[in-house]
């Protein structure tokens, strides 16, 4: 009897349970985005170009052994001269769960003012204002050494990303698309790439003069879409199942914001030499405009993203683990409280590897090996290792 009363109470908490979910990431999207389109109707809110971009995202390792996945990706594509107005009135009182915060952009200082302290005095809930496109510029200009200096008065700053989602927000890439406002050119794209679980963040700006060593190819295709291709060494710490002595090799396709012809589209690969692929990751979005319902239901859909991002990249790389792909360490040794964690679950894992490999016959490489011999190949390949 006792057994039933506990099971009933049981039913009644994951009842309740579900029922709060229910109405947390159900019924609030919809009710803000019913008082956001009411406030619409009611008041002169502005027309944006912004966009939700909608579609899904490739990842394959083909060397030294195959592993290939993939899922389904919305991203936003936001004119930074329009944020301010996007999310304090457009987007009210929707963007209370998905919005964009400065904090998640730029987190080493890139691109202040000179006068202008490294680190963020503002409280958290501070909106991303024009400034954030006059960093990327200012950014540009500084890793083109003044060779190349854009101004929002000549171009634009798209950037495409994830927003943050109930306050969460994680992006593997963030990419600002520096744009000719006259010809809507595509002339520098600036990558934004974070690392988990250590938290750190690099930018890369490819621009034919940038001191990342890019080399650029512009193609023009029969069909008018602009494409240019970007190679340029990797020198960012990224996966530990990912060595460093890399060449980027990324192809982006210009698009217009308020085009819905032209969908958002970006191929990367990582090689060795010309013609040795490692890995390559694709993804391929089209427009859906920024209806607030339409906004609210890819919150229904997806309504903790970025969380969920961040669990499919420790997933796969488990699978990677189990495939026997070599663990790289971080060059510099970093760690945070998460990365603590995941070594404490995965130690018992090395350790049981290595009983396996001595079983076999085969021991595997200590990590001071392994740092050895990834030193061996980026001095083969000239590249000194960084993070």
């Amino acid at each position: 009897m006792e057994v039933v009363v506990g099971l009933l109470l049981l039913l009644k908490i994951l009842s309740a349970a579900v029922l709060l979910a229910v109405i947390g990431f159900v019924g609030v999207p919809l009710l803000l985005a019913g008082i956001t389109v009411w406030r619409s109707k009611t008041s002169a809110t502005k027309p944006v170009a912004s966009s939700l971009y909608v579609g899904r995202v490739w990842h394959a390792r083909l060397l030294p052994k195959r592993h290939a996945f993939n899922y389904p990706l919305f991203l936003f594509a936001l004119d930074l001269e329009e944020t301010d107005e996007l999310f304090s009135d457009t987007l009210w009182p929707l963007s209370l769960i998905v919005n964009l915060q400065k904090e998640d952009h730029l987190k080493n200082g890139e691109g202040l003012a000179k006068d202008t302290p490294t680190t963020a005095t503002e409280p958290s809930n501070t909106k991303v204002p024009h400034e954030t496109a006059n960093r990327v510029l200012r950014l540009v200009a500084e890793k083109t050494k003044n060779s190349f200096q854009p101004t929002l008065e000549s171009h634009r700053v798209i950037l495409i990303t994830h927003l943050r989602y109930y306050g969460y927000c994680f992006n593997p890439v963030s990419f600002y698309y520096v744009q000719e406002k006259g010809t809507n050119k595509l002339v520098s794209v600036v990558a934004e790439v974070s690392n988990t679980p250590w938290n750190e963040m690099h930018c890369y700006v490819l621009h034919p003069d940038s001191i990342d060593n890019v080399q650029v190819k512009g193609e023009e295709e029969k069909d008018t879409k602009q494409r240019i291709n970007y190679k340029f060494p990797k020198c960012f710490h990224v996966s530990p199942f990912m060595e460093m002595n890399y060449t980027y090799d990324w192809t982006f396709t210009n698009f217009l914001l308020h085009s819905k012809e032209i969908p958002l589209i970006a191929r990367t690969m990582m090689k060795r030499g010309e013609s040795e692929v490692h890995f390559t990751a694709n993804f391929e979005c089209f427009r859906h405009g920024m209806h607030p319902f339409t906004v609210a239901w890819q919150l229904i859909y997806y309504p903790v993203y970025c969380m969920i991002i961040q669990i499919w990249i420790h997933y796969e790389a488990f699978w990677l683990f189990v495939k026997g792909i070599v663990f790289v360490p971080h060059p510099n040794d970093a760690e945070t409280a998460a990365s603590r964690i995941i070594a404490a679950i995965m130690t018992p894992l090395f350790a049981l590897k290595d009983w396996f490999d001595e079983l076999r016959g085969k021991s595997s490489p200590t990590k001071a090996e392994m740092s050895e011999g990834s030193s061996t190949g980026d001095a083969a390949n000239g590249k000194a290792k960084t993070s």
